[in-house]
This record gives C-alpha cells, sequence and structure tokens, in this order.
C-alpha cells in the first residue's frame, strides 16, 4: 500500500528477488526512463564476495526530466539517478524508494513542487508494475 504523503513508497512483489529485479528494470524503461546498472545494495562496503544477495539497487533516469530539474535546482542532484532498492527479508520481497514528493519539502522550493508529484507518481507506477 503506497501512502503518497509518506518519506519511503513501498511495494511487496509477489515474484522473487531476481524476478523482481528484472520487472523493475522492464517496467522502468517502459516508463521512458534508461536503465543504468544494477548493484547489490552493499557493494563498496562489504568485502568483495561478501555482499548481500538478497538485497539490490537499480538504478535508472530520465535524462530530459533530470535537466528540468537540475535547472530548477541543482540540489536535486543528491538524489540521483532514480533508484529502488528491491530487498528479500523472510521470504518476502518488496520494493522501496524515497517519495520524491517528500524532496520537495525539504528543498523549499515551489517550483519542484509538480516535478517532484509527477516523480512519485512515476515511481508508485514502475513498482507497481513490477509487482504486476
Amino acid at each position: 500500500v503506497l501512502e503518497t504523503d509518506q518519506p519511503i513508497l513501498v511495494v511487496d512483489s509477489p515474484y522473487d528477488l531476481a524476478t523482481t529485479v528484472e520487472n523493475v528494470k522492464r517496467a522502468a524503461t517502459s516508463n521512458n526512463f534508461v536503465f543504468i546498472r544494477e548493484q547489490t545494495l552493499d557493494a563498496g562496503i562489504a568485502a568483495e564476495g561478501r555482499e548481500n544477495p538478497r538485497q539490490h539497487i537499480v538504478y535508472f533516469c530520465n535524462f530530459g526530466m533530470l535537466n528540468q530539474a537540475l535547472a530548477i535546482d541543482p540540489r536535486v542532484g543528491l538524489f540521483l539517478p532514480c533508484r529502488i532498492t528491491v530487498v528479500e527479508h523472510e521470504g518476502k520481497v518488496r520494493m522501496m524508494s524515497i517519495n520524491p514528493k517528500r524532496l520537495s519539502k525539504i528543498f523549499n522550493n515551489s517550483e519542484l513542487n509538480e516535478m517532484c508529484d509527477q516523480m512519485s507518481r512515476l515511481y508508485r507506477t514502475i513498482m507497481e508494475e513490477a509487482a504486476l
């Protein structure tokens, strides 16, 4: 269940981790984003070969939207590229991301509000499609 004013968007997946990760990539691409990369959540932190295989991040970007957002407020770069974290815990798979709608409040920039609302809807759409 997604609450649009929550700081984190969360969607449970009926699929295993690998399938969910692939579904997130597909859904991001089908919503006009470019897949950038996938990695374990702790890549570069945990010793090589000791990363947690049950926690992945999928990075993606819509470069047109990126340019628009950076033109409005360069601080948006702190939260780029877009990412969805996919975690398997006790047999359940969950997708999570920051809620862009909440970011506009952090930046206190009214010009970003509409774009952050749109991005929140896109994150939600991507995760919901990945769970279909």
